[in-house]
């Protein structure tokens, strides 16, 4: 009986970890301009960033509507010589469009959903 109670006890105990980590996995962004997420484009607003549960994308939504999904192509790493920065992310500007590029939590080395090879420049919204 006490074994069947502690391992009860440590799933529970497990499940809250798990829980409390997704928590983290959530930032929220303001962005002021209109931006694309691969091929949508996605209007200005508070945007949530979620990671989903097996880490190979993050859903993009405004409120609870569902805005995008941008796949990891892969991880970024940190400059470990720099201060750690807050959360944010990263959008290319290029043929007049902003597209989602990088997202970054504190902590943790980065995201890049989406790479190009034209000519662009960089635009950086901290987390609200």
């Amino acid at each position: 009986m006490k074994k069947r109670l502690s391992v009860s006890l440590g799933f529970l105990l497990l499940l809250a970890v798990v829980f409390a980590y997704a928590q983290q996995m959530t930032l929220k962004v303001p962005v002021s301009f209109p931006f694309m997420v691969v091929a949508k484009t996605l209007p200005a607003g508070e945007y949530q960033l979620m990671k989903t549960e097996n880490g190979a994308a993050f859903r993009i939504m405004s409120g609870d509507k569902e805005g995008a999904l941008a796949m990891v192509v892969t991880r970024l790493s940190r400059d470990m010589r720099l201060p750690e920065p807050s959360s944010y992310v990263v959008f290319d500007k290029y043929e007049d469009h902003y597209h989602l590029s990088e997202i970054w939590f504190p902590g943790e080395d980065g995201y890049l959903v989406n790479t190009t090879t034209q000519k662009h420049t960089h635009e950086t919204v901290m987390m609200k």
